[in-house]
C-alpha cells in the first residue's frame, strides 16, 4: 500500500522492461478516500492542520520528553485498514529475548480485531513522525518520511478488544526496519507491580508524536470481566501542557519509571476538557499468559528464559550501525546529528557523505551561542537552520540582506523585501473564554503601501465560522481574538467559533489581489481553544458525578439493535449524550431533556461491533459508562 496521497487525482505508472514487454499485469485491490482530518493544501498555498490532536497535548520533543528520547524512537503511528474502513492507532517496536531484531510491533487488539491478512498487508507504520522541537510545525513538509508497509498478525488477546482480558495485538512487519530510521526496540517488564511515575508516548488523532506524563502510582483496574487486567492512570499537568489520550492513541505503550513498557492503551475518559479523568492500559503481566487468546510470552520470550524484564536496545541483533551504511560517515553512527542527517537525506547513508550531508550535520550541531551574528528569529526555527546550512556567513559573521532573502524564500515569500510575514510573538496555545479573549501578534511584519496583513483560520477540530477555513484581511496588529471575532462572524451570518482553531499570520503586497500577492505565512501557528463559560478553564468546573451516574440506566448491554437510555429524576436543562468509539470518533450526539422518567431509544444496528464510551453531561456534572455493541 502507499502512504496518503494529498490530491484530487492520482496517476499510476507501470514500467515494464523491454525483454518482457506485454507480459506484466497488476491489480489495484482497493482505494481509500480520506476526506477529513488529514493534511490538505488550500489554494492560497497554506497548509491545513495535518494534526487533529487537542491543544493540551505535549509534543514528544518538549522538555517533558528529554529523558525519553530512546523510548520515543520505538513508538509508531499506524494507519489501520479494517474491511472498508481506515483509521489511526499507535504502537511500539519491541525487543524479545532472542534479541534478533525481529520487527515486532505491540499495539491493541481493538485497533484491528477484524482485519484480514490482506487488510494487514496494507497497514502503514510511520517512524519518527514528530516535531523536531517543542512547538507544532505548520506543515508536514519537514517531517520524516519513513514508513514500512504491511504486517502479519502473530498473537492477540482473543478477548474482543478487552471484554475478557487485556486487549493486546502483536504484529510483525513485512520488512526489517532500515538503519536510517534510527529505531529503538523498546524494553518491557511483565510482573504485576505498579510504577510511581512514567509516560505514554502516542499519536493522538493520528497527529505527530505526543507525550503524556503521570506522577502518581498506577492503580489496578479492569476494562471488562478480566479481573485486574488493566492499569488505571491519571495524567499530570506539566510545563508545556496537560497530556491526555485521544482516538489514535489506542495501542500506545505506557512506560514505568525505568523506561520499560508495562501496558498498552485500551481507552478511557481523559480529554483536554477533562484532563484529570483516567485512562486504562492493558497490563503486560496480563498480556503474558492470562488472556483467552494467545500468550505474548511465546513471542517475546522465545528462548523460555523466564526473565521478568528485558531492556530496550538500539541494535539488539548487533546489525544496526555503521556497517549498514554504504557511505563512510566521519562521525560515530550513534551521534544524534548523524541520525538527523540520515533522516533528512538517506543519500548520506546509502551512497556518499558529501558536502550537502556535511552542511546538514553542521547545522544540526550549531548552538545559538556559537553564532556571532544576531539572528532576528528563534534559533530553532527550521528556516533559520536552512539559512545557516546554505550560508554559514549568516551565523559566523552577520545576518545581512542575503540571509534575510534566504529566510523569506524558505518561508514561501517572494523577492519583495518590504513584504515580511514576521514571527509570532504570543503564546502558541491559548484558551479563549467568553470573558477572556485571546491575542494574536507578530514581530518583524512589513508590507508595502497598498498591501496589508491577515490572519488565516483553519479548524483543528473546532466548529463555527466557515468549515473550510477563512482569512480575516486588513487587520491591525495586535488582534484581539474572541469567539465572534469582534462581531465579524455575526455580520456575515456565521456561527461563533467553538473548540480548537489553528491561526497563522500572512502578509500580502496588494490588497486588490490578495491571493496572488501573498509573501508568506508565519512558520509558527497559534491554537485557540474557544470554550463555553461552563468549562473548567473558564472558572466553572465540570466534575465526574456518581450522583448523575446513579440516575442513568443503559440497556440492553451488550446490545445489537437498539440502545435504551433511561434517566430518572428531574432535569431542568438538556442532558448532552455522546457515544465515542474505540478509536475516539464521536458516532452519536444528542442534547435531550427528559421527563421525570424519560427513556430515549437509540437505533444502533448500523454501529460497528465493539466497545463504546457513553458520556453524559448535565450542567456541570459528567458521567461515563461503557457499552458493548454485539453482533
Amino acid at each position: 500500500s502507499t502512504q496518503l496521497v494529498i490530491s484530487d487525482a492520482v496517476v499510476v505508472e507501470y514500467f515494464e522492461p523491454a525483454a518482457v514487454r506485454d507480459q506484466g499485469s497488476f491489480t489495484i485491490s482497493g482505494v481509500y478516500h480520506c476526506y477529513r482530518m488529514v493534511s490538505e493544501a488550500d489554494y492560497a498555498g497554506a497548509n491545513r492542520d495535518f494534526g487533529e490532536s487537542d491543544p493540551c497535548q505535549v509534543n514528544a520533543n518538549c522538555s517533558e520528553g528529554q529523558n525519553w528520547q530512546n523510548q520515543k524512537r520505538g513508538v509508531v503511528r499506524i494507519l489501520v485498514i479494517e474491511g472498508q474502513f481506515a483509521g489511526w492507532c499507535s504502537g511500539s517496536l519491541i525487543n524479545n529475548t532472542a534479541q534478533d531484531c525481529r520487527p515486532f510491533i505491540l499495539s491493541a487488539l481493538h485497533c484491528g480485531q477484524n482485519a484480514s491478512a490482506n487488510n494487514m498487508n496494507q497497514w502503514i507504520f510511520y517512524f519518527n513522525y514528530e516535531a523536531s522541537a517543542c512547538s507544532n510545525p505548520f506543515s508536514e513538509g519537514n517531517l520524516a518520511n519513513q514508513t514500512i508497509s504491511g504486517c502479519v498478525r502473530r498473537a492477540d488477546s482473543g478477548d474482543n478488544g478487552g471484554d475478557q482480558g487485556s486487549d493486546f495485538l502483536l504484529v510483525e512487519l513485512n520488512n526489517s526496519v532500515p538503519a536510517a530510521y534510527n529505531a529503538y526496540y523498546n524494553g518491557w517488564r511483565r510482573n504485576n507491580v505498579t510504577s510511581p511515575s512514567g509516560v505514554s508516548i502516542h499519536h493522538p488523532s493520528g497527529d505527530i508524536k505526543k507525550i503524556s506524563t503521570y506522577t502518581t502510582n498506577l492503580q489496578n483496574d479492569s476494562w471488562g470481566t478480566g479481573s485486574g487486567s488493566h492499569w488505571r492512570v491519571n495524567w499530570s499537568s506539566t510545563a508545556n501542557g496537560h497530556g491526555v489520550t485521544e482516538g489514535g492513541s489506542s495501542g500506545s505503550p505506557i512506560f514505568d519509571n525505568q523506561g520499560l513498557i508495562i501496558g498498552t492503551l485500551t481507552g478511557g475518559s481523559s480529554f483536554c476538557s477533562t484532563p484529570n479523568f483516567p485512562d486504562l492500559y492493558g497490563k503486560m503481566s496480563y498480556h503474558w499468559s492470562s488472556n483467552p487468546g494467545d500468550n505474548l510470552s511465546t513471542w517475546l520470550d522465545p528462548l523460555n528464559t523466564g526473565v521478568i524484564s528485558l531492556t530496550g536496545s538500539n541494535n539488539p541483533c548487533g546489525g544496526q550501525g555503521p556497517n549498514d551504511c554504504a557511505s563512510v560517515i566521519p562521525y560515530p553512527f550513534s551521534d544524534p546529528c548523524v541520525q538527523f542527517t540520515i533522516a533528512e537525506d538517506d543519500y548520506c547513508c546509502e551512497t556518499e557523505w558529501d558536502d550537502l550531508c556535511q552542511s546538514i550535520y553542521d547545522a544540526c550541531n550549531e548552538q545559538e551561542g556559537d553564532c556571532e551574528a544576531t539572528i532576528p528569529y528563534p534559533f530553532s526555527d527550521p528556516c533559520v537552520q536552512f539559512v545557516i546550512a546554505e550560508d554559514d556567513y549568516c551565523c559566523d559573521t552577520e545576518w545581512d540582506q542575503i540571509c534575510e532573502d534566504l529566510y523569506v524564500d524558505c518561508n514561501g515569500g517572494g523577492s519583495n523585501d518590504d513584504c515580511l510575514q514576521g514571527n509570532i510573538s504570543v503564546s502558541q496555545n491559548q484558551t479563549v473564554c467568553p470573558q477572556d479573549p485571546g491575542i494574536f501578534n507578530v514581530n518583524g511584519a512589513a508590507w508595502p503601501a497598498g498591501g496589508g496583513y491577515g490572519i488565516a483560520f483553519t479548524s483543528a477540530g473546532g466548529s463555527g465560522g466557515l468549515a473550510g477555513g477563512f482569512t480575516l484581511t486588513g487587520v491591525t496588529l495586535p488582534v484581539s481574538i474572541d469567539a465572534g471575532l469582534g462581531g465579524v462572524l455575526a455580520q456575515n451570518q456565521l456561527a461563533p467559533l467553538s473548540g480548537a482553531w489553528q491561526v497563522v499570520g500572512v502578509a500580502y503586497s496588494n490588497e486588490n489581489d490578495i491571493e496572488n500577492s501573498i509573501c508568506g505565512f508565519t512558520s509558527q501557528s497559534v491554537i485557540y481553544n474557544f470554550l463555553p463559560q461552563s468549562a473548567p478553564e473558564c472558572g466553572t468546573g465540570i466534575d465526574e458525578s456518581p450522583a448523575l451516574a446513579d440516575r442513568i440506566s443503559v440497556y440492553p448491554n451488550p446490545g445489537s439493535e437498539v440502545l435504551n437510555i433511561r434517566l430518572t429524576g428531574n432535569f431542568d436543562a438538556a442532558v448532552t449524550i455522546e457515544a465515542i468509539d474505540a478509536v475516539g470518533r464521536r458516532i452519536y450526539f444528542n442534547q435531550w431533556q427528559p421527563t421525570v422518567q424519560g427513556e430515549l431509544v437509540v437505533p444502533i444496528a448500523e454501529w460497528s461491533v465493539g466497545v463504546y464510551m457513553l458520556r453524559f453531561q448535565y450542567e456541570h456534572s459528567v458521567a461515563t459508562t461503557r457499552f458493548v455493541k454485539s453482533r
